[in-house]
């Protein structure tokens, strides 16, 4: 059953709660690489127009960049971060490194002299897709930490949950013997 609702009088949109990933996507049609004054700190981050920030999500979330140019969908994960007051710069644009570029397959078809012609899908991502952001990180030393921490929490799962219910057992034999023989019942 879809539930349906009506905006409150100040005329802002409350969003379904319980609904996965109620944002809606946000079709963006130009780009261009970053300008000189931001720096890359060795994170995935992304540019867009402020105006644009709140509807996926805010300053510093994860989001999921489709490029929807060709019959294969490429998805990149990326970081949000603002962009405000910069003339020619609307909210159907975004600004990404060199790197982000060429992994969308974004050519360099010149839209005027700074943008790029292109045709993606930004939207917010679903709870289970961090695991994966921090997996395909473009920053090697983040993506091998993330890894060794994955495939670690795994192997002392697998090889400790024997060893746990093993001790469980024996606490749960230990305390039957303790209550019941010790106590005269048994």
């Amino acid at each position: 059953m879809e539930s349906t609702f009506l905006p409150p009088a100040s005329g802002a949109v409350k969003l379904n709660p319980r609904a996965r990933n109620t944002i809606k996507p946000i079709l963006i049609t130009q780009v261009r690489d970053f300008s000189e004054d931001f720096v890359i700190r060795g994170e995935a981050d992304v540019r867009v127009e402020n105006s644009v920030l709140k509807s996926l999500g805010g300053r510093g979330k994860w989001v999921a960049i489709s490029s929807i140019t060709d019959d294969k969908r490429r998805v990149i994960y990326r970081q949000m971060r603002g962009l405000g007051g910069v003339a020619g710069f609307s909210s159907e644009s975004i600004e990404l490194d060199y790197d982000s570029r060429v992994e969308l397959k974004i050519t360099k078809s010149a839209l005027n002299s700074e943008f790029y012609q292109c045709r993606l899908e930004v939207r917010s991502i679903y709870w289970w897709e961090i695991f994966w952001i921090h997996w395909r990180h473009p920053d090697t030393a983040h993506r091998t930490a993330t890894r060794i921490a994955i495939i670690s929490f795994i192997i002392a799962f697998v090889f400790g949950l024997p060893s746990n219910v093993s001790g469980w057992i024996d606490f749960l034999k230990w305390a039957y013997r303790s209550v019941f023989y010790h106590s005269g019942c048994g």
